[in-house]
């Protein structure tokens, strides 16, 4: 609502001076979505993110590195603003295996990546990658029945407990994420009114069926019934500290 992307780099040190170690892993997908649309969309920041890496401390030198890692996860050569030794540094971070938010989104932490995305920069497009899983509505309640028919399969207790575990039907991995983004869509229109704005826009001019529909009116309807947040998907662990 007010950015300021100078304050951007001053920030990365109380960041993570801040974050343990054991809130960084959850934390980070959010922060390298966000520092990921400062940097594209602000991109004289980048040779002092490169000039401050080498004289940061400990957990200033991670955030950096993370943020650098995956900022450059693409790149085959190191731009011109960045010196050899600090591409070399990184090169750890940049072979991580981020997750990726321009894929198909199947993953909480890419839900957490487009939050960060969105809260950078106040773009639609973020939030439109969100709404896409609204095409997987049908899916809802197949967690319900694939539990119940597992009930029903299993003989005895014995019969059961011996079965090796069977691998969750897609449709069932399909609604947990669902699941997921509406609980963020609905919790983070409680903070931010232009996401509150851009989801009352789309009901109203949206193209969507009439159960997308009635899910965001739910959202953002005061009454509305608490969205399940639970997810089955960790978070990946980003690498060590340099």
């Amino acid at each position: 609502l007010n950015p300021d992307p100078a304050l951007a780099l001053p920030a990365v040190a109380p960041l993570f001076a801040r974050l343990s170690a054991a809130r960084r892993n959850t934390a980070v997908p959010a922060i390298i979505g966000f520092y990921d649309q400062i940097l594209s969309d602000n991109t004289w920041l980048l040779p002092a993110f490169f000039t401050r890496l080498p004289a940061a401390g400990p957990d200033e030198a991670y955030g950096l590195s993370v943020i650098l890692g995956f900022h450059l996860r693409a790149s085959a050569t190191p731009p011109a603003a960045c010196p050899p030794e600090v591409w070399q540094r990184l090169e750890t971070f940049r072979s991580h295996t981020w997750p990726d938010p321009d894929a198909p989104l199947t993953e909480a932490s890419q839900l957490d990546c487009l939050w960060g995305r969105f809260y950078a920069s106040g773009l639609y497009a973020p939030v439109s990658r969100l709404l896409e899983l609204l095409d997987n509505h049908a899916d809802l309640g197949a967690g319900a029945r694939y539990n119940s028919s597992r009930a029903g399969a299993a003989e005895s207790a014995e019969e059961s407990a011996a079965a090796e575990p069977a691998a969750t039907p897609p449709a069932v991995l399909r609604e947990q994420i669902l699941r997921a983004a509406l609980w963020s869509l609905g919790d983070n229109a409680k903070l931010h009114p232009l996401l509150r704005a851009y989801l009352e826009i789309t009901i109203r001019n949206g193209k969507l069926a009439d159960t997308p529909r009635t899910l965001l009116t739910r959202l953002i309807t005061p009454a509305a019934p608490e969205q399940n947040a639970s997810s089955p998907v960790s978070t990946p662990v980003a690498p060590e500290n340099p």
